[in-house]
C-alpha cells in the first residue's frame, strides 16, 4: 500500500532533508540566516555612498546621451543625409557640443551630400575623458 494514500492509517514520519548550506541540518522551524549588512540604514556614510553612486550614474547617463547625439550627427553626415528638418534639428542640438572643436581640421571633406566630420570623433573622445573624470571625482569624494 502507498504510504501517502489517504486510506493508509499508519502515521508517516517526516523525511529527513539535509541542508548543505550550513554545517548542521536545519529543522523545519528554523529560518535561514539573513545576510549581515555592515552599514546599517541609519549610518550617514551609507547614505553619502548611495548619493555618490546616483550622481555618478547621472553623469554617465549625460555622457552617453551626448555621445549618442554626436554619433548620430556623424552617421548622418557619413551616410549623406540631405538637409531635412530632422537632420537640421540633430545638427542644431549638437552645435553647443561642437563649438570648441569647429575648424580643428580645416574644412570638412565632403563629396556631394556625404561628409566626414572628424571633429565629431575628437569631441566624443574628449567628452569621454571629461565625463569619466567627473564620475571618478564623484566616486572619490563620496566613497
Amino acid at each position: 500500500m502507498d504510504p501517502h494514500s489517504p486510506y493508509n492509517s499508519q502515521p508517516t514520519q517526516p523525511q529527513y532533508q539535509p541542508s548543505f548550506s550550513q554545517g548542521n541540518p536545519m529543522s523545519p522551524q528554523q529560518t535561514p540566516m539573513q545576510p549581515h549588512n555592515p552599514l546599517p540604514s541609519n549610518n550617514p556614510i551609507a547614505h553619502h555612498s548611495n548619493v555618490g553612486g546616483k550622481i555618478e550614474q547621472v553623469i554617465m547617463l549625460c555622457y552617453f546621451f551626448v555621445a549618442a547625439l554626436l554619433l548620430f550627427r556623424f552617421g548622418l553626415g557619413m551616410f549623406g543625409a540631405r538637409q531635412t528638418p530632422f537632420v537640421e534639428f540633430v545638427r542644431d542640438i549638437t552645435v553647443p557640443f561642437m563649438i570648441p572643436f569647429e575648424g580643428m581640421f580645416g574644412t570638412t571633406p565632403s563629396v556631394g551630400y556625404y561628409s566626414i566630420e572628424f571633429e565629431v570623433l575628437v569631441a566624443i573622445i574628449v567628452y569621454a575623458g571629461v565625463f569619466f573624470g567627473l564620475a571618478q571625482l564623484v566616486k572619490i569624494l563620496f566613497k
